[in-house]
């Protein structure tokens, strides 16, 4: 195990076997980095981190590299195939040279994540707003497949949404939020042209499910969905997935159920945004017209609009 000299956290493992057949290396790197991640000495750093860390299997003649983070649970991939290091007449020094730029690599790798954890600050726990900085803890993830946390503010108390994303449509959301039709949202990463993930950090709404409205209260809800699409289609704007599991239901101050929207990853300006292309078209009927990377249009939120009027009768 390879570690940071200062602050002691695990940069590198590695797993040695005599020869094939003598034992999984791979498994066996794979399971020194569960240990780490379960060591307590080590848990302030996964507090704060996915926990990236190199490891490489080598068994006989061949190694593997891999790379390992921590999400909910440990994700482990593949980086190399097994390769060959002993060199042969054959290879005209080749291999030496593929060899040469692997270990070269690895040692980038190394440098920059001894840098990482050298010289980490917590930055999914805080947030920049209006040049105050607010801090916030983890709770637990809102859902295994969704990169969504609770959160609890620690300057208030208040229960928070975290989001992590590779797009969403600030202006879409503020504008909804201000009208009462989407959660209040506290801070967004702006976009930076890049791939790069975006936090998003938004007020928790309690809410409830559609079956436990009444026939009276769903008119109101209705209406309010309505009155959402409404603003954004005044506005030039398209939501894009506007489907019951975007749709929030909840009480507003006066005590009648409100309906928010939320989910702003598609949202934007009409012909301009558009929709994914890995959407599923297998479990959902799309509008007619609507293609996976295609432009979303005001049409296709009324198909969904439709629909939903039908689930809210």
């Amino acid at each position: 195990m390879v570690t940071t000299p200062s602050v002691r956290t695990p940069l590198l493992a590695l797993e040695l076997k005599a020869e094939l057949g003598s034992g999984d290396a791979i498994l066996q790197a794979a399971g020194s980095y569960v240990k780490c991640v379960m060591d307590r000495s080590f848990a302030d750093f996964w507090k704060k981190s996915c926990c990236p860390m190199i490891l490489i299997a080598m068994m006989g003649p061949f190694l593997c590299v891999m790379g390992a983070i921590f999400l909910d649970r440990p994700v482990i991939e593949p980086l190399t195939d097994m390769i060959l290091y002993m060199d042969q007449p054959e290879d005209a020094g080749e291999r030496i040279g593929t060899l040469a730029r692997l270990l070269q690599a690895l040692k980038n790798a190394h440098d920059r994540l001894n840098t990482y954890y050298t010289s980490f600050e917590p930055r999914l726990r805080s947030y920049v707003s209006e040049g105050s900085t607010f801090t916030f803890s983890f709770d637990e993830p809102v859902s295994e497949n969704k990169l969504l946390w609770y959160a609890t503010s620690e300057q208030t108390r208040e229960r928070l949404v975290i989001k992590f994303t590779k797009h969403y449509d600030i202006a879409s959301h503020e504008l909804l939020s201000e009208a009462g039709y989407a959660p209040h949202l506290y801070y967004a990463d702006p976009p930076s042209g890049s791939k790069d993930w975006r936090m998003i950090v938004m007020k928790y709404i309690p809410s409830r499910s559609l079956h436990d409205t009444s026939a009276e209260e769903r008119p109101f809800l209705r209406q309010d969905i309505h009155n959402a699409i409404a603003l954004l289609h005044e506005d030039g704007r398209v939501f894009g997935d506007l489907r019951l599991a975007n749709v929030l239901i909840s009480k507003s101050e006066a005590g009648r159920p409100r309906a928010m929207l939320i989910d702003f990853d598609w949202s934007g300006k009409e012909g301009v945004a558009r929709y994914p292309y890995d959407r599923n078209d297998v479990d959902i009927l799309w509008s007619e017209g609507s293609k996976p990377g295609g432009t979303i249009q005001r049409s296709h939120d009324i198909y969904f609009l439709d629909g939903l009027d039908q689930t809210f009768s």
